[in-house]
């Protein structure tokens, strides 16, 4: 049985318990009963109300169970030692191992030295596509590092590559 159908029948016995009590107190007009009947009166619209509301945010918590996730063949991409003044391309694998499509929404390369290409936008679950990256080291020398930003519909939402190199 699953949480729903659990949550929706703790929800009708409440509501059930709530009516039959209202309907007993409301019996009971004197003057010694009253007191007690409106604060048990409050205690169940409470317990209604909370239920109510958890009732809702599990629902839509299930709705929402399906979501995408990003992966990279590797997380950092190193070039080793290169030369300067020349371009070299990379590329990395991004695979979608989540449950619903992923979005690439937007794609910032570090500066202005990288230019990035994506084979697809959209990757359906356990579908894969490639990301190209060219790496211009034109007027750089030494250590070099740099991220191209991936912004998706993850949970995460950004998501991180590094690029290394040394250029000499």
């Amino acid at each position: 049985m699953k949480v729903g159908h659990i949550i929706y029948y703790v929800f009708i016995v409440l509501l059930a318990a709530w009516c039959f009590c209202l309907r007993q107190l409301n019996k009971h007009n004197n003057e010694r009963y009253r007191r007690p009947s409106r604060v048990l009166k409050i205690i169940l619209n409470f317990c209604v109300v909370g239920m109510v509301v958890f009732a809702l945010c599990h629902a839509c918590s299930c709705v929402s169970d399906k979501k995408a996730k990003l992966d990279f063949s590797i997380e950092s991409f190193d070039f080793g030692n290169i030369q300067k003044d020349s371009i070299y391309e990379g590329n990395v694998i991004i695979t979608n191992s989540g449950n619903a499509s992923l979005v690439i929404e937007k794609i910032n390369p570090g500066c202005g030295c990288t230019t990035v290409n994506l084979s697809k936008e959209i990757i359906l679950p356990d579908d894969t596509c490639k990301l190209t990256f060219l790496f211009d080291t034109k007027n750089r020398t030494g250590k070099q590092d740099n991220f191209i930003t991936i912004i998706a519909n993850t949970d995460s939402l950004v998501h991180l590559l590094q690029i290394n190199a040394y250029v000499y």
